[in-house]
């Protein structure tokens, strides 16, 4: 998938975005099962290196959206300057993001090509699916500490860095869960509900991350103060929607997740009974 994603960067337009999405995938599954399939930790660090470099296209894409945005609603001029330096910011990076993409991808392909070859055991792919449960267990272990520290916190930088990395947990969860919802209703009904959260934690940390940019330009820019307010209040609503459907006891996603994860009707036990 993030091979494809990669041919298909410029001539089609989502594909920067499902080269990032595939890239973590397949980080979470190395990283999760390095020990078991003997892969070089350097490969495993290019890849995540990789995705790193694309942050910065990927969050002033988002914070482009969202300029123009509040230019329709008439929460900022058409006119500001600003707004074609983001731009101006979001093609340089776009381009950074190509270029870093076509230079280091091919090497990193080649490396896993190399690593994943098929062993040619018939057990291999049983053997590779009893090691899932564990990792899961582990997940959702850090995550349901992480939400435990989420419970009633109150807005602010530091329960926004705690947001951050719950949302980064759910995304490994997600991709660990994701290649088994096809046979597994339940399974599938969580990979929706994470995926659901996924996006609106992604929403309430860009909202923190617009806020924090605007204000360091506020003192360059005019009418700036108005969008400030509106990322603000925007982010408020963000972080009290998080807290009411996801984050106030009893959280049906989380008690669902658990029973896709531990009970026996789990996935390490339906594999071994078919």
């Amino acid at each position: 998938m993030a091979d494809l994603a990669a041919r298909q960067i410029g001539s089609k337009e989502d594909a920067l975005h499902d080269f990032r999405v595939a890239l973590r995938a397949l980080h979470s599954w190395l990283k999760a099962f390095a020990d078991t399939i003997h892969i070089e930790t350097r490969v495993i660090r290019d890849i995540s290196n990789l995705a790193d470099a694309t942050n910065r296209s990927r969050d002033m894409e988002v914070f482009d959206q969202w300029l123009h945005r509040q230019i329709t609603h008439k929460a900022l001029k058409p006119t500001l300057h600003y707004v074609s330096l983001i731009h101006d910011q979001l093609e340089q990076d776009r381009r950074s993001s190509i270029g870093r993409i076509s230079t280091h991808w091919p090497a990193i392909k080649n490396s896993m090509q190399q690593a994943l070859k098929p062993t040619g055991h018939s057990n291999a792919k049983a053997a590779f699916i009893h090691h899932v449960q564990p990792v899961l267990k582990l997940r959702l272990s850090r995550l349901s500490d992480q939400v435990s520290q989420i419970i009633s916190a109150k807005e602010s930088k530091k329960s926004q860095k705690k947001l951050h990395k719950c949302r980064i947990t759910i995304k490994q969860m997600r991709y660990l869960l994701e290649p088994f919802k096809a046979g597994n209703s339940h399974c599938k009904q969580s990979v929706h509900d994470l995926k659901r959260l996924q996006d609106q934690l992604g929403t309430c940390h860009d909202l923190f991350v617009f806020t924090a940019t605007l204000q360091l330009a506020i003192s360059q820019y005019a009418n700036l103060d108005t969008l400030i307010e509106s990322a603000e209040r925007q982010r408020r609503n963000c972080f009290a929607g998080l807290h009411a459907h996801y984050f106030t006891p009893p959280m049906a996603w989380l008690t669902r997740l658990e029973t896709v994860i531990i009970a026996n009707e789990g996935i390490d036990m339906q594999q071994r009974q078919s």
